[in-house]
């Protein structure tokens, strides 16, 4: 076997750079993001490689003129279609919300109590990051779903990207959205006696986690309209499964719920 003793016409052979270029355009999603902290579409990119590989497979066939330069200027033309075409079609979509983000209200929950909702979100939005953990880059939660920021699912996308202030937004007003959906099947008495900030904070977590159409039929909630408090926030720790399994998350998770709930109870 011999090898090639003018190594500028390999390196510059269309075959060769179309095979380097494709390589190079199937590993950029990763470069792209551990090295910038920008998100390519892995799929994307792989429409891009596919081309140019096919453009290496033409090149064998092609002949090339003589000297460095006209056939640099080829290849630097092929790499910036390519880099173009990963920027067109495979850059990232950014996640945007279906309609307008909430705000959390400074007045108090219902009149009467010292309580405001501003309070609640102040508290139940760390506990939604623990959570839920913050991925500022669209990921299947256990059972598959699309998600994004801290358990963002409604229209989300794989390759979706949100930046981390639109994720802190995001939260928030998902926050107000779960707790107003719930508390709104609360009794006037339990708005302005049971509920306090940690708790309206816990049964924001657990709402925003279950889906408001499950807690506000609960037992859990039952019981706190009827004013069994720690029965309720007992009850909280019964949500532990997704899909009919139970993880060790969702148990960790409810027995934070219950200890948030519990603040200020008689056990």
């Amino acid at each position: 076997m011999k090898i090639i003793q003018d190594w500028r016409r390999a390196l510059l052979g269309y075959a060769f750079s179309g095979a380097v270029l494709a390589v190079l355009a199937i590993i950029a999603p990763v470069v792209s993001w551990y090295g910038f902290g920008y998100q390519l579409d892995p799929n994307g990119c792989a429409m891009v490689a596919l081309a140019l590989f096919l453009w290496s497979g033409i090149g064998r066939f092609i002949q090339q003129p003589d000297g460095v330069w006209p056939n640099l200027w080829r290849i630097a033309g092929v790499a910036l279609l390519a880099i173009m075409a990963m920027m067109q079609f495979a850059s990232a979509e950014a996640y945007r919300p279906s309609g307008p983000l909430l705000e959390p209200s400074s007045g108090a929950i219902i009149s009467g109590s010292k309580i405001t909702e501003g309070q609640i979100i102040a508290i139940a939005v760390p506990e939604i990051k623990r959570h839920e953990g913050v991925r500022l880059t669209a990921y299947r939660d256990p059972i598959g779903i699309p998600t994004i920021c801290a358990g963002t699912t409604r229209g989300v996308r794989m390759g979706h990207t949100i930046t981390a202030r639109d994720c802190d937004r995001l939260i928030t007003s998902e926050a107000v959205e779960y707790w107003r959906g719930v508390s709104r099947h609360m009794t006037e008495v339990t708005l302005r006696g049971r509920i306090t900030a940690h708790r309206g904070a816990a049964w924001t977590d657990l709402t925003i986690n279950i889906g408001i159409g499950a807690a506000t039929k609960s037992t859990a909630l039952r019981r706190l309209n009827a004013g069994d408090i720690p029965g309720s926030c007992k009850a909280m720790t019964w949500f532990n499964k997704a899909g009919g399994v139970i993880f060790v998350g969702l148990v960790t998770r409810r027995s934070d719920n219950y200890d948030l709930c519990m603040i200020g109870a008689a056990a």
